[in-house]
Order: structure tokens, then C-alpha cells, then sequence
């Protein structure tokens, strides 16, 4: 009995020594070395993106138009803390706590708000060295963010198809509610856009406890801010739409990351700011599933890493924490994987100037009774 027991003992001391073996076998093959990060980050709070002095008079300044509020730089310096404290510098060590052009790049779109927005955010994870970055700027025509702008062919063709092919019932809202602003406030818009910027100046004015304008009922208040959160989220409906918003800034994250795998640059972090449109965009040519408009500070992180056993390189990508599943294995896809995903979806979305009903339907747009026309291919 005793030889028994010394038998079974030794047995089981010899699966737990292979145990601890294998486990520390497959830790240090999922072992993963951070090279490389990008951030994608929206600015904070903000005031009415649009000056429509005979609509919002005395409720809105002109100096307020477009530009980050304080509770706006608040909120950068406050996603700038969590970015040091849960990410970059004081968990991960990835960063030194000292702001280094060396290992830094930061780049704003050219709007003063987002400009700002880098600068808060920067102080928020550097402190005082932030001062020792600079926050480059592209003109528009040179931006990525600004490409489908920039693109006059897609452009108009995005246009057209909006008004080509939105569903009747929500077409003839907006042509009244534009029809509405312009009899009540002897102003002339006809444009989509238009629309859309004076909903979200609604909207700002409500976060704001602003009153509404002279005349205009709570009701039609929220009228046009329900049309102005759906012209926003119709958009995302367009493949090429968000192809050519988020086509070149992709590409030059690939850019990044090739030169990071190269040795040919010493940046560990790029910092982007830009707008929501961006960040819709880029969500949207990944995977056409999201169907909300990004908050103030919302972010796509892009994560670069080489594996300790194999020396390969993979890429995650987060938004708002969350991680996106991007490739056949899940959370996780080699280098090469992401770059064939990006090549594989611009083949197919560029070029696409249809309307994915399934978004329409998701984003509470149109419903199953309600078919969007779909346009003839050139």
C-alpha cells in the first residue's frame, strides 16, 4: 500500500512538473512586444460647428463657432491621464514619462479645435514636457482626413447619391424642415449639409441648457435634431463614402508600422486628432458595423507587436477600449493579414456607390418595408 501511495505521489508531481512546463511554453509563445501604437482621437466637447446669426441670435457668439470649450480641453486632458495611467507610461512602461520627439508624433487636422485638442490631451499624459512636442499640421489638400474632399469626382458622386437615393419619406423631411428654417427665419440653405450643422447646433444648444431659438417649439427642436443624427448616419451607408475618408489614413498607419518593422524610424507613438467623421469613416471601411456617431474623445487605437517566439508581427485594433475582430482568428491578425484586409477593402469598397440597406436598417433610418434604391453602375 505504501509502495502504492509513492507510485501515485511521484505520478502526480510528474504531471505537475509538465504542466508548469507547457504553461510556460505557451506563455512565452503568446508572448507579445509592443513596437508601435497610433491613436485615432476625436476633440472634446465643442460649440456649433455652423454661424447662423439669423437663427441663434443671442444664444451663441461668433468667437464660440467650431472652437473647443473648456470643458472640452478638461475632457483631452482627462483622456491624456488615462492614456498615461492605463496605457502608455505608467502601467506599460511603453513610454518614457518625459515627452521625447525622438519617440513621438503627433498631428492635428487643420482646425484650431483639434489643434487644441492634442495640445490638452498631450499635457494630460506629459505634463509639462508636452511642450517639448510639436503638433504638426497638414493643409486640407495634403490631409488624409480631408481626402474624399479633396477627391472632386468621388466627392460629387457621394453627393448624388445622397440625394439620388435616400428613402422618400426621409428625403421629403428634410426638404421640409429646410423649407421650415428658411420661411421662419427668411434664410436660404437647400443643402444637406446645412441641415445637419444647424441640427447639431440644436443639439450643442441642449447640452448648454441654451433656449431655442425665437419661435421654434421644443417639438421641432426635436425634430431636427432626430433628421440631423440620421444625415450623419446616412453617410456611413456609402462604401466609397468611407473608403475615401479613411482609405489614406489607414494606409499611412501601414506606413508606419512598415517603417517601425524596416528599423527605419525610432517613433514608438503616433497621435492623430481629428473629427468624428474620421472616426465613423474608419470604423465603418473596417467593418461596417458601426452605426453610432462617436462621442466627444472617442479613439481607434492601432497596436503593433512582434511575437517573442516566432519574431512575427501582428496588429489589434481597439475603439473606445473595446477590441475589434478583424480577421479569422479573432482578436489578433498577423501584419500581412491586416494589410491584405486594407488592400481587400479598398478593391471593394472604392469603387462601390451602392447603399447597404442593412445599415439603413440598423442605424433605424429606413425599416424592412421601406426599400432605398439602388443606382446604376458607371
Amino acid at each position: 500500500m505504501k509502495i502504492i501511495r509513492i507510485f501515485l505521489t511521484l505520478i502526480l508531481v510528474f504531471t505537475l512538473s509538465s504542466f508548469e512546463r507547457v504553461s510556460s511554453a505557451s506563455k512565452k509563445m503568446m508572448i507579445m512586444i509592443p513596437l508601435m501604437s497610433v491613436d485615432m482621437v476625436r476633440h472634446g466637447d465643442r460649440g456649433p460647428t455652423i454661424w447662423a446669426p439669423d437663427i441663434f441670435k443671442d444664444i451663441w457668439a461668433k468667437e464660440e463657432i467650431k472652437q473647443l470649450t473648456k470643458k472640452g480641453e478638461e475632457e483631452s486632458k482627462d483622456l491624456g491621464r488615462y492614456f498615461k495611467n492605463h496605457r502608455y507610461i505608467t502601467h506599460s512602461k511603453f513610454l518614457p514619462p518625459i515627452a521625447s520627439p525622438a519617440l513621438i508624433y503627433v498631428r492635428s487636422t487643420d482646425t484650431q479645435r483639434t489643434k487644441d485638442a492634442a495640445k490638452a490631451l498631450l499635457e494630460g499624459m506629459f505634463g509639462d514636457s508636452s511642450k517639448n512636442l510639436t503638433v504638426h499640421v497638414k493643409e486640407k489638400k495634403d490631409d488624409p482626413c480631408f481626402a474624399l474632399r479633396n477627391n472632386e469626382y468621388f466627392y460629387n458622386k457621394t453627393k448624388q447619391l445622397l440625394i439620388d437615393n435616400r428613402p422618400k419619406g426621409f428625403a421629403e423631411k428634410i426638404k421640409s424642415a429646410l423649407d421650415y428654417i428658411n420661411n421662419q427665419y427668411g434664410t436660404n440653405y437647400s443643402n444637406h449639409s446645412d441641415l445637419f450643422k444647424i441640427g447639431d447646433a440644436l443639439y450643442v444648444g441642449r447640452l448648454y441648457n441654451k433656449p431655442p431659438p425665437q419661435n421654434m417649439t421644443e417639438e421641432k427642436v426635436d425634430e431636427l435634431i432626430s433628421l440631423s443624427h440620421q444625415l450623419y448616419l446616412y453617410f456611413p451607408s456609402i462604401p466609397a463614402r468611407n473608403c475615401f475618408s479613411a482609405k489614406d489614413s489607414v494606409e499611412e498607419i501601414v506606413g508606419f508600422f512598415d517603417d517601425k518593422i524596416a528599423n527605419k524610424t525610432k517613433l514608438k507613438y503616433i497621435l492623430l486628432t481629428l473629427h468624428d467623421i474620421n472616426i465613423t469613416a474608419m470604423l465603418n471601411f473596417l467593418t461596417s458595423k458601426f452605426t453610432e456617431k462617436p462621442k466627444y474623445n472617442a479613439n481607434i487605437r492601432f497596436d503593433l507587436f512582434q511575437c517573442a517566439s516566432d519574431g512575427k508581427f501582428y496588429v489589434t485594433v481597439k475603439y473606445n477600449k473595446k477590441t475589434i475582430n478583424l480577421c479569422d482568428k479573432g482578436v489578433i491578425c498577423s501584419f500581412d493579414e491586416f494589410k491584405q484586409l486594407i488592400a481587400k477593402n479598398i478593391t471593394i469598397q472604392c469603387s462601390d456607390f451602392s447603399v447597404n440597406q442593412d445599415y439603413l436598417k440598423a442605424a433605424g433610418i429606413i425599416d424592412n418595408k421601406e426599400p432605398v434604391a439602388q443606382p446604376t453602375q458607371p
